[in-house]
């Protein structure tokens, strides 16, 4: 069995569609069974826009593919 990737996840704290819970359950199941899943909560945004693609956003997103 090919071991699993990387997770990476981004979710903003106060989006109103779906809630950053869903994103903190993932990333603990994953690290629970031993694998990597980073988690980073975005503010000052609600689902999606601009505050994804930000400059700190894009520097942990170069980062985390360069260590994968």
């Amino acid at each position: 069995m090919l071991p699993s990737p990387p997770v990476l996840l981004f979710h903003s704290k106060n989006d109103p569609v779906v809630s950053a819970e869903n994103s903190t359950l993932v990333c603990r199941r994953f690290t629970a069974a031993g694998k990597r899943a980073d988690y980073y909560e975005i503010e000052g945004t609600s689902h999606g826009g601009p505050a994804f693609f930000s400059e700190r956003i894009l520097d942990i997103l170069s980062d985390f593919c360069q260590r994968a």
